[in-house]
């Protein structure tokens, strides 16, 4: 029922339209204890085998956010293109020592909705994270939120570029022209200016070089 419930209160924070739960997952049992149209949005729900579970994403791409429920041995097991893990699609996997090893075969994105649930049976607390990726060879995983029955679903800072805002020093190469007094270019090739100013102050902000 928690886990159901949880699940629920996830689909109502992105707004999701359509639902698809792997037969894998270990979650599909529950979908017989609450009436998910009770709920105040509606989602299409459909249960598949791990096999239809890549066509299934392509059909539901038009019909608005998609949530996706499996196991990390579904996941590892798909064939999977960045757009599967584009922003317009959430997935939800249980929390284990391997799905990090997964999540790091994946084409994550900066933009990339991987969530991993752990129940914690002593605080009754489903603590959630996130994995994405700032380039592939730069996985991250985060701190989400968690949901209990008492508050429901708690996600600290809900705006989604707010927790990515730390790049962890990638490098980002831009082009600029010399347009004085705005941008000024010197003999070492470097800027100065307001536009340059900008830059620095987000590249502080950003973590970015």
């Amino acid at each position: 029922m928690a886990l159901t419930a949880m699940v629920a209160s996830l689909g109502s924070f992105f707004q999701i339209h359509v639902m698809l739960v792997c037969l894998g997952s270990g979650l599909t049992p529950l979908w017989d204890e609450v009436d998910v149209l009770a709920y105040p949005w509606q989602w299409h729900l459909a249960l598949l085998e791990t096999r239809d579970l890549s066509s299934q994403i392509h059909a539901s791409i038009k019909e608005g956010p998609v949530m996706v429920i499996c196991s990390g041995e579904e996941l590892e097991a798909g064939e999977w293109t960045k757009t599967d893990f584009g922003s317009r699609f959430v997935w939800l996997v249980e929390e284990n020592q391997e799905i990090e090893g997964v999540s790091s075969k994946l084409p994550l994105t900066l933009e990339s909705n991987l969530l991993a649930f752990a129940v914690d049976d002593m605080s009754a607390n489903i603590s959630i994270s996130e994995l994405y990726s700032i380039k592939s060879s730069t996985k991250r995983k985060t701190y989400f939120g968690y949901w209990n029955l008492q508050e429901g679903l708690v996600v600290p800072e809900p705006v989604i570029w707010e927790r990515r805002s730390d790049l962890s020093g990638v490098t980002l190469i831009n082009t600029v022209l010399e347009w004085q007094p705005l941008i000024t270019l010197g003999s070492n090739n470097d800027t100065s200016g307001f536009f340059p100013d900008i830059l620095s102050y987000i590249q502080a902000h950003l973590n970015y070089r």
